[in-house]
């Protein structure tokens, strides 16, 4: 009795009535409970009562009764439960629920719900307490409140019979490893019915699982998580995958006899020759025998709607000014000066392409490598992804043919660390909740997931499009550095022909005379050192015509790319044998190909993009501020989120935070006035954790304020 009092005097969470605690007295405990709700929770919209040897599916109960108050359907006066129907009451004494004909006459009981849990509508607390004051006591408790009781106030009963489950081999199913129950103890409970699943709309087909971590996608990233975690010592974690096989955007099909890829294709940049460091890509390839052949982009023949024209002069040109503004917009930066669209540096170099060559050299120098228009990208941020990647390992680039697919380095690091209790396939993700104790997943099979942290790799288009739901809502710093990004879209689009009537090059370029970027590069598979003899063209369009060609029908695709062709080669060329592109923005697991960065975005709204919300991380290429739309963005970037949650879950370091993170724009004056009075109160002393976070994050939010 000591015990309890100092526990109740430390937390103050018991309830306590004037009665013996035992069996036969549930009844009063029951009746105690209902009096303190409708005393202290009328705010309640349901009540569940369960006993303390139940399991009950929070998650999928919550998702029910929100989705009945969203369409309407709470009903006053209501019973959920299974509802037993005309019981014999039990005359055999040596039943440890015999009544005798004194305690209650009837032979049968009325319409009662099992008690192992029900829910109450939140009206019938109050009622049911007031009623029980004047209906005689029965000691069996559910017979009493939600039988005897229940009639005298005419209740509604809900059945959901088939919802509860006493079936083991389910049980042990819901209850996988690392949950871990004792089952051997539980049997006995189980037979007698005691162990309940309310799963209101997985009919008993929901499941839960209880995990460290969970990660939200196969592609590079997530698996870059889970070898870093696997490093550090963690093998309670799970990969969410929605196909059927690791790789995301590093996505290969069949085309005829041949592998070919569909979205990431080349390995950017191999080595810097002079210090030997590698493009960590390329060493993960050179691990696994990847088959790759080097890119050469002189390798290039021209055409317009005529036919072979010889303009790549023109296209030297576009090149030269390119790298003109890459130069500008490093020096632009260390100035300290306003970003521009990388198109403004073009046309303060001079460069205002005019002429269809001119527009298609200018696609083949900006566009194919960021899948984006010269208009819409930040010139700084462009001249770093672009120096941070084909500056540091040069401009050596490989394309992959493999044909065990690009997507291979994923599936075979995933080897290394995880087994198929660690990954599961085939599973869309509908909702998150997340919060700074854990995150919950649930997927469209109804499985719920529960981990301590969450790291989401999915893409910025999926973010955008919300086809996943979070709860709560991203705060709104967080839907802005998501909105403020750029989604892109790179299209290729495969032809198998009955022979080969194109020259002998790797690259193809067609300057149409009124669109910009209408078809305008073609690669031939058919060379040495890619599919020989395969007779294979492909034909790449980003940016608007790629969404354009995703949209209409591949029929009328066809029809455009033929058009363009009979322009280059003439009338006689043969139709395609096999024809073949993917729509990678109707895909709402994509949403697109990959990340680029926009005019006017800023380092703050970007840090933002990246930044933790609770336990809900976030890892991929476009969170990379260098590496953004690079395969090794997403490698990089899976490595240092990995490394940040393993942190957290060994207990290296932990941080709630919950700050307004908003980018804001501060005068320089203002900054100056913040600063140093930031730096007053680090001198000081006081509260010196909080200031030097303040101190350094308003040095931060001054440096992006300029960006």
């Amino acid at each position: 009795m000591r015990a309890i009092k100092f526990e109740n005097d430390l937390y103050q969470d018991i309830v306590q009535e004037d009665f013996l605690d035992s069996y036969r007295n549930l009844t009063y405990k029951a009746v105690m409970a209902l009096k303190w709700i409708s005393i202290y929770c009328p705010q309640a919209s349901y009540i569940l009562k369960t006993d303390d040897d139940m399991i009950v599916n929070t998650f999928m109960l919550l998702k029910h009764l929100k989705f009945r108050d969203s369409y309407q359907l709470k009903q006053n006066k209501s019973i959920f439960c299974r509802v037993y129907e005309s019981m014999n009451v039990i005359r055999n004494k040596k039943i440890k629920w015999y009544l005798s004909e004194k305690e209650y006459p009837p032979k049968k009981f009325p319409s009662f719900c099992s008690g192992s849990a029900f829910i109450l509508s939140n009206d019938l607390a109050e009622t049911i307490y007031n009623t029980s004051l004047y209906v005689p006591f029965l000691w069996i408790d559910d017979v009493y409140i939600t039988g005897l009781v229940a009639q005298a106030v005419n209740v509604t009963f809900k059945q959901f019979k088939s919802l509860y489950t006493v079936n083991d081999k389910l049980l042990k199913s819901i209850i996988p490893i690392p949950f871990t129950l004792d089952m051997a103890s539980c049997k006995n409970i189980i037979h007698l019915g005691l162990i309940l699943l309310v799963d209101f709309v997985g009919l008993c087909t929901g499941r839960l699982i209880r995990t460290k971590v969970v990660i939200l996608g196969g592609g590079m990233a997530g698996v870059m998580v889970a070898r870093t975690l696997s490093e550090k010592g963690i093998s309670d974690f799970l990969i969410i995958e929605a196909e059927s096989v690791l790789g995301g955007r590093m996505k290969e099909t069949t085309f005829d006899k041949y592998t070919i890829e569909l979205g990431a294709n080349w390995i950017e940049g191999i080595r810097n020759h002079e210090t030997g460091e590698e493009n960590p890509i390329w060493t993960m390839a050179k691990k696994y025998n990847l088959t790759s052949t080097a890119t050469d982009t002189d390798d290039l023949l021209t055409y317009d709607q005529n036919g072979q024209f010889n303009y790549s002069d023109v296209v030297d040109q576009a090149f030269a000014h390119f790298k003109q503004v890459l130069d500008d917009a490093t020096k632009r930066e260390a100035s300290n000066l306003e970003d521009l669209s990388f198109a403004e540096g073009q046309r303060l170099r001079g460069w205002i392409p005019k002429t269809p060559y001119e527009n298609v050299a200018d696609w083949w120098a900006f566009d194919f490598e960021f899948a984006d228009k010269p208009t819409a990208s930040s010139m700084i941020r462009t001249a770093a992804n672009e120096k941070a990647t084909h500056g540091q390992w040069l401009e050596d680039d490989q394309f992959v043919t493999d044909q065990r697919g690009y997507a291979f380095l994923v599936r075979e690091e995933a080897k290394r660390i995880a087994t198929n209790k660690n990954i599961l396939y085939n599973s869309t993700i509908t909702t998150i909740e997340y919060s700074n104790s854990s995150v919950n997943i649930t997927l469209k099979n109804g499985l719920i997931i529960w981990a301590d942290y969450a790291i989401c790799t999915f893409s910025v288009g999926v973010l955008q499009h919300n086809d996943v739901h979070f709860i709560p809502a991203f705060p709104a710093w967080k839907q802005e550095s998501i909105f403020s990004f750029k989604m892109a879209t790179y299209t290729k689009i495969f032809l198998q022909f009955p022979h080969k009537f194109w020259s002998n090059a790797q690259f193809f370029l067609y300057a149409d005379p009124y669109r910009r970027g209408y078809y305008p590069q073609w690669q031939s598979l058919s060379e040495i050192g890619f599919f020989p003899e395969s007779n294979i063209l492909v034909v790449t369009v980003v940016a608007d015509q790629a969404l354009i060609v995703e949209a209409q029908s591949k029929n009328q695709t066809l029809i455009e790319i033929m058009n363009v062709l009979r322009s280059m080669y003439g009338k006689n060329i043969p139709e395609p044998n096999n024809f073949y592109y993917y729509r990678w923005t109707l895909d709402p697991l994509y949403r697109g190909s990959y990340s680029n960065w926009p005019t006017g975005t800023s380092l703050c709204q970007h840090n933002n993009l990246g930044r933790s919300i609770g336990r809900l991380h976030f890892a991929g290429e476009a969170y990379s501020q260098e590496y953004y739309g690079f395969l090794h963005g997403a490698y990089l970037e899976g490595l240092k989120t990995g490394k940040k949650v393993a942190d957290y879950v060994l207990n290296k370091t932990f941080r709630t935070d919950n700050r307004d993170y908003s980018c804001k724009q501060h005068s320089s004056r203002e900054q100056k006035r913040i600063i140093l009075s930031l730096l007053s109160k680090l001198k000081s002393g006081k509260n010196s954790k909080v200031s030097k976070v303040e101190f350094l994050q308003s040095i931060h939010n001054f440096h992006d304020s300029k960006r």
